[in-house]
């Protein structure tokens, strides 16, 4: 890290203090392991994390690093009895780690956020109508909880000291979106272990749980990021092991060939056709929008306010703020499709996606000049004050115009829809152990191919 961007002298006091109370001993973490030429590298990356004072003083971070630096490497190489021990420390955080990234993962689904009529249940088990499936966003929530606590417990501790500075890197992550976490009922403890509150959960905005898990560069997503890190490390850790012990490595073959023969086809069949159901839905859903946007009405002169990014509001004679809407729900139904159409599961989809991504890729400039983006994932993004400074004229010929470039998108949906519904149709003809399910399926089979 450089120079300049240090810890000023009152927060290296802090640590300092840290390094006595939320240890518990006299001893400061600044001696333990310190002579590693690594150690100057590890502190620059534990300080540039530690951005909550709040955990802090409740030792959540003490905890982390005393298991960081608790264990020392020197010794250049174990015995069997602990590399089994290591083994075993590294095979519960892998298991834990691709358990997060599953439920970090399944709350980044646009299906999940849809209006609709629901019922919903109170933590007293009393039910209320809701125009959201808050039941459901509990229980993906509530998965995602329990897997975050079982990963930090295993990657942070001691006998899994590779992996404690990525568990503290996820910890900051939570720490620094801590306020927008309770507005949705999810609070940690001195431990930095997660807990949700249903009831506060199901009088959260939606907008608020959205903004937390879905697109690039939420929370969300940084803690997949650090699952997926934290799992390859564990991986890399037990393939090291099993080269010093035979057991441990009989142990990985075993676990690798159980897991491999878990997954049957009724499983593949299974992933495929949730895959592919999700993508027709956001196919669907991108037509939709892009049929609201170019509704001619939206571009007529009258009287009316626009909101800039602040909230303030100025006299316009267009409807900028109904078209921001608009084409936001466009951009969000457009990122839906792109992540599921480019998905493994989703192998069939996989060029139609791709071409959607360079059509938009060819029309850069002039999205740009209304406030639209893309990423490296090829992930829209709207900027709402150059959107309503982009010029009406502009918007219009992208959205709101026959051959424009929101009606090519729509025809790129049509085709990607279509391979999905196909996918989905040709899945049904095969029971739970991947067989033709009768005699008439087969015949339509057989016609098929």
């Amino acid at each position: 890290m450089d120079t300049d961007v240090r810890l000023p002298l009152q927060r290296s006091v802090i640590f300092m203090a840290m390094s006595i109370n939320s240890f518990g001993n006299s001893s400061s973490w600044f001696n333990t392991g310190t002579s590693k030429s690594s150690s100057s590298s590890g502190l620059d990356a534990i300080y540039s994390n530690l951005t909550d004072n709040s955990l802090i003083r409740n030792g959540t971070y003490g905890k982390l690093m005393k298991a960081y630096y608790g264990k020392s490497d020197s010794k250049s190489s174990i015995s069997e009895e602990e590399a089994e021990e290591s083994s075993a420390a590294y095979s519960k955080v892998k298991s834990g780690a691709d358990s997060l990234k599953s439920a970090a993962s399944a709350l980044d689904d646009a299906d999940l956020y849809k209006k609709g009529s629901y019922t919903v249940t109170s933590s007293d088990g009393s039910k209320k109508e809701s125009e959201y499936d808050y039941d459901k966003i509990y229980d993906k929530l509530n998965d995602f909880v329990k897997s975050y606590n079982s990963t930090l417990s295993s990657a942070g501790s001691e006998e899994a000291s590779k992996a404690n500075k990525t568990a503290l890197n996820m910890v900051s992550a939570t720490a620094a979106n801590s306020d927008l976490l309770k507005k949705i009922g999810i609070t940690s403890d001195s431990d930095g272990k997660l807990s949700i509150d249903r009831d506060k959960l199901n009088s959260a905005d939606v907008s608020t749980i959205k903004s937390l898990f879905s697109n690039t560069g939420s929370y969300g997503s940084t803690i997949v990021n650090k699952a997926e890190v934290i799992s390859k490390t564990a991986e890399t850790e037990l393939n090291k092991l099993s080269k010093i012990s035979p057991s441990v490595a009989k142990n990985i073959q075993k676990s690798s060939t159980a897991a491999s023969s878990s997954k049957t086809a009724s499983d593949s069949k299974t992933s495929e056709k949730k895959a592919y159901s999700t993508l027709k839905s956001a196919a669907e859903s991108v037509k939709s929008s892009v049929k609201e946007i170019g509704d001619s009405k939206l571009y007529r002169k009258g009287n009316y306010q626009v909101t800039d990014s602040n909230g303030n509001k100025s006299d316009s004679e267009y409807d900028l703020d109904t078209l921001y809407n608009k084409a936001s729900d466009f951009i969000k139904s457009y990122n839906s499709m792109i992540t599921a159409g480019a998905s493994e599961q989703a192998e069939s989809a996989n060029k139609a996606t791709l071409r959607t991504i360079q059509l938009t890729a060819s029309y850069a400039g002039a999205l740009s000049i209304v406030g639209i983006t893309s990423d490296e994932d090829g992930k829209l993004s709207i900027d709402r004050d150059k959107f309503n400074s982009g010029g009406i004229s502009t918007i219009k010929s992208l959205f709101g115009e026959n051959n424009s470039y929101a009606e090519k998108v729509a025809s790129k949906a049509s085709s990607v829809e279509q391979i999905a519904s196909n996918k989905i149709a040709n899945s049904s003809l095969y029971d739970s152990d991947a067989n033709l399910t009768n005699t008439i399926n087969q015949l339509s089979y057989t016609d098929l191919v």
